[in-house]
């Protein structure tokens, strides 16, 4: 889907290694990429109509995870970097030139437009969303035994992470409101934050994996 700043009519999903695009809002759909590469496809942004981004984890044989980028809507990718082993499972961009992936205990950034990447790690989770409301302050979650929900404000230099409040996604409606969704078999727990991300309150009876908005 378009990136936070984008007002675009344009719409992209991805299946099995597939890549969708659709110009009339959702009413039809035409595949714009075949086998994209990697494994299997975890996310998926893009930035503008040519320019775009998705990750994938690594799957066996062949299949290595990665980060690539296109720059002609879909049709043909450039692979930034692989992996033969593991992988990354969320990739945002708040600007056409910053942005971040995250892997399951690892994060990368870019300040070039995905170009080149610099890697760090900067948690321990098993990382699965990542949600920025602008090239500085940003969240990441996960899921597993010692997930959090994390927290930067310095561009990811460093993270203040929650206790046990694990994400499988995360949105913020502005500064200071924001959802997170923790799905794991068998639980339908969620939190609201009314503080920017500094502390969460637990709720539950909400069940789902992502938060999709529209512009």
């Amino acid at each position: 889907f378009p990136s936070h700043d984008s007002a675009m009519s344009e719409a992209y999903l991805f299946g099995t290694k597939n890549i969708h695009k659709s110009i009339n809002g959702g009413a039809s759909w035409t595949v714009i990429k075949n086998e994209a590469p990697g494994g299997d496809v975890n996310d998926l942004q893009f930035g503008s109509d040519n320019t775009g981004w998705c990750v994938s984890s690594a799957i066996g044989g062949n299949n290595n995870g990665g980060i690539a980028q296109t720059t002609d809507g879909g049709r043909t990718w450039s692979i930034r970097q692989t992996a033969t082993s593991g992988g990354w499972y969320a990739v945002d961009f708040p600007t056409s030139q910053t942005g971040y992936v995250l892997g399951t205990s690892q994060l990368a950034k870019t300040t070039n437009g995905g170009l080149n990447w610099t890697y760090t790690t900067p948690f321990t989770l098993s990382g699965k969303c990542l949600h920025f409301r602008n090239a500085q302050t940003g969240f990441a979650g996960g899921l597993g035994s010692s997930s959090n929900i994390c927290k930067t404000t310095n561009g990811a230099t460093s993270f203040n992470c929650g206790n046990n409040i694990g994400a499988a996604a995360v949105y913020f409606i502005n500064d200071q409101k924001g959802i997170a969704i923790r799905h794991i078999t068998g639980s339908d727990t969620y939190y609201k934050t009314f503080d920017g991300g500094n502390t969460w309150e637990y709720h539950n009876g909400l069940l789902g994996n992502s938060i999709v908005t529209g512009n």
